[in-house]
């Protein structure tokens, strides 16, 4: 193992231990945290080759993290639907990313939270079809013998 990664690898770890401990700490009073939510964020991060991801659940309103689950599936956000249940908390709105696991899981266990999709994770779709329209545009007209390669992207994004 070269210095490199071991240096990686000691501080992935330390960054892990320390998002749990803090989290423990946090989370003596579990009523408290959910305690008036509303509006709430459900987000993975990548932290790492050992530990992979982590799963954030944030109050919008506050921006407390009440939430930290390990992975990134739907069945990982069990005891925090466990905690919504327990203490009688119905949240009015959710934004994930447009992953299956969060729509599923939500609509099992929140059926009245309204879904909304990160802004981010749209954007990057619409441009992704963009991208795609754009190539087979520029295909077409190579076969047509139309030279459309140039400024295409621009004819697509310009307001009409």
């Amino acid at each position: 193992m070269s210095t490199t990664s071991f240096c990686y690898h000691t501080l992935e770890t330390v960054d892990y231990q320390y998002i749990h401990a803090e989290y423990k700490k946090e989370s003596s009073n579990s009523s408290e945290k959910t305690k008036g939510l509303k509006f709430i964020s459900i987000d993975e991060f990548y932290i790492g080759k050992k530990h992979k991801f982590l799963t954030f659940v944030t109050d919008l309103s506050t921006g407390r993290i009440v939430f930290v689950g390990d992975g990134k599936k739907g069945s990982n956000l069990e005891p925090f639907f466990g905690k919504i249940k327990k203490y009688g908390v119905q949240t009015k709105a959710a934004s994930i990313d447009i992953g299956k696991a969060y729509i599923t899981a939500l609509m099992k266990h929140m059926p009245l939270t309204e879904i909304v999709f990160d802004h981010f994770h749209i954007v990057k779709l619409v441009n992704t079809k963009l991208n795609e329209l754009r190539k087979q545009m520029v295909k077409e007209a190579e076969v047509l013998g139309i030279s459309a390669h140039k400024g295409t992207s621009w004819t697509l994004l310009k307001k009409s």
